[in-house]
C-alpha cells in the first residue's frame, strides 16, 4: 500500500495542476497548469508578468 505522499507524487506525475499567479507589481492574476518539482516547490514557464516585473506568487488552485 503507497503512503500519501508516494500518492501525492504520483498525483503531481501524472496531472499537472492548475496554479494561480499573481504579480505582486501591478496586481494581474493568471491561472496556468503547472507542476511540482522533487521538492514540493510549484513551477510554470511563466517567469514574468507582462507588465515586466519578475515579482509573481505561485499558489496551488484545488
Amino acid at each position: 500500500m503507497m503512503n500519501n505522499s508516494e500518492i501525492e507524487t504520483k498525483i503531481t506525475k501524472t496531472n499537472n495542476p492548475l496554479v494561480k499567479i499573481r504579480c505582486n507589481n501591478c496586481g494581474e492574476n493568471f491561472i496556468l497548469r503547472g507542476s511540482v518539482d522533487k521538492g514540493g516547490s510549484l513551477t510554470t514557464d511563466l517567469k514574468m508578468c507582462f507588465c515586466g516585473s519578475k515579482d509573481i506568487q505561485l499558489t496551488l488552485v484545488k
